[in-house]
């Protein structure tokens, strides 16, 4: 094997172990912009033999480019760098505390598109926190509710306000 061969297939590796730790360190772009480099030269090498051994070693690194990055996006989101970025999902969350509360009243939640008038002056309990949105159980029905005068705890008496604009306002009742 030529020297010329040698060092293509060196600057080949080279810009795949470079894509690879691009994947896994946060190095904003250098670490890729450096593969690159290194994949033209290897081509740059690959001409130097030979032309068909260059074009062909062109057309390989572009057809590997997209393959490279569907992996890198494949793995990325498993790296401690990645998962520090992504949001997780609160119902993928093995931790059943709120979430799970909160998962099960979405779930039996269905407002009125319009609340009706009646619920003026109705008594109730706050299902979940207000912080100042939550679900009160309003009667037999689960209602989106803004709390007026700060935060309501969950399980603490309620009563509707006002109704504006479609939505409920309640306040806690004092006992």
């Amino acid at each position: 094997m030529s020297s010329l061969a040698t060092w293509s297939l060196l600057c080949f590796l080279i810009a795949l172990v470079l894509f690879a730790i691009e994947v896994f360190v946060p190095s904003g772009g250098l670490l890729g912009v450096l593969a690159i480099i290194a994949a033209i030269a290897g081509i740059i090498f690959l001409f130097q033999i030979n032309t068909t051994l260059g074009l062909v070693g062109s057309i390989v690194c572009v057809a590997a480019i997209p393959v490279l990055i569907m992996s890198a996006m494949k793995f990325w989101p498993n790296t401690p760098f990645g998962r520090m970025l992504i949001i997780k999902d609160p119902k993928d969350s093995d931790d059943m505390g709120d979430a799970g509360e909160q998962e099960e009243v979405e779930e039996n939640l269905e407002p009125d598109p319009q609340p009706k008038p009646q619920y003026l002056n109705m008594t109730g309990i706050a299902q979940t926190d207000l912080r100042p949105v939550g679900v009160c159980r309003l009667g037999d029905r689960k209602e989106p509710c803004i709390s007026v005068g700060g935060m309501i705890d969950a399980g603490t008496p309620i009563k509707v306000i006002a109704i504006t604009g479609g939505n409920i306002k309640v306040q806690a009742i004092d006992e």
